[in-house]
Order: structure tokens, then sequence, then C-alpha cells
């Protein structure tokens, strides 16, 4: 069994391929290499966790994960629905398919959370108050949209920084250590 990270899959936006320059026609195109992509690395025994900003529509989300191999954890991000829903939202998230839904997860030193301490997709320091405190972990997060995985001690997981692909906990959990 293998342990993978994504972050800012971002299903079913069309936006989004505007916004990051993702080189899809459309929104059915993105989605169908997302869930490829994912599936060339993600076996069924594997875990994933995504990192926040999975989908705009989460009733989008039995049909994309019952495609998605292996088992998946929701790290929650601003666009995912339990970030202003709660714990309704977060139950709806797992009677949807996801094993667990959380706010934030430690690893010894790496905290991983969608939200890094610095940066963001626009020009201005949105979501101070979700944004980790601690700047002693090396965090690992989404939400910049950054094609730069590494900036300081902080480690970008989102596909637009990895190929539209996820990545190895293993590798990440590697370049952590050299932070």
């Amino acid at each position: 069994m293998t342990i993978w990270l994504t972050s800012d899959e971002h299903y079913g936006h069309n936006n989004i391929i505007k916004y990051c320059d993702r080189k899809y026609s459309n929104v059915y195109e993105m989605d169908r290499d997302l869930i490829l992509r994912h599936n060339l690395f993600v076996g069924s025994e594997d875990t994933t966790i995504h990192l926040g900003d999975f989908t705009f529509d989460y009733k989008r989300i039995p049909r994309i994960l019952q495609h998605l191999n292996g088992k998946h954890i929701l790290i929650i991000g601003n666009h995912d629905r339990p970030f202003k829903k709660g714990e309704e939202a977060e139950k709806l998230y797992r009677e949807y398919g996801f094993k667990d839904v959380m706010f934030e997860m430690l690893m010894g030193n790496v905290l991983f959370n969608h939200f890094p301490h610095k940066g963001d997709s626009k020009d201005q320091e949105r979501y101070q108050q979700h944004r980790p405190k601690n700047t002693d972990y090396v965090i690992v997060h989404g939400h910049t949209h950054q094609k730069n995985p590494v900036i300081g001690r902080q480690i970008n997981v989102g596909v637009d920084a990895w190929q539209m692909a996820p990545v190895k906990l293993d590798a990440i959990l590697n370049i952590a250590s050299g932070l």
C-alpha cells in the first residue's frame, strides 16, 4: 500500500482551466485526464490524501470518486463544502466516499494543511485565520496553484506543480527532511 498526496484538482470547475493556464479545451477533458493520471499511479489498495479543493460542486464527489483508484482522505480546502458548512457537510463527504475529512494532519514535524504559511493564488493573502500558525513545521499544502513545488519550508502538492498527478508521500517526506 502506498500513500499519495494531491491537491486542487477542482473537478468540474471550468474557470480553473483559464485561471491556472491548464492545457485543456474544456472541463470534461480536464476531469478525464485528472482521473487517468490519478489511476496511472494510484493502485486499488493505495490511499490518496487530497489537500483541499477537490471539487467546486460537491454533488460530483460520488461520480468522481467511483472512477478513482484507492481510498481517499480529504483535508478541507476553501472550495470544499465543509469549509463553510461544518460537520454536516463533513458527514456528507464521508457518505459520498471519503474515508476521513479533516482540516489538517500532523506527521512528525510535517503539517498537512490546504493553506501554506504564505502565498496565495491571488495577489492578497486570503484566509489568514485558517493558515498554520506554527512556523516550526514544514508545511505540505495546496491552494497556491504555483508551478514550483518547493518554496522555503513549504511544499505544494497541487496538481499544477506535479504534472496534474498525485505524488508519493515518501517523496514529499524526503524533500521535507532536507528543509
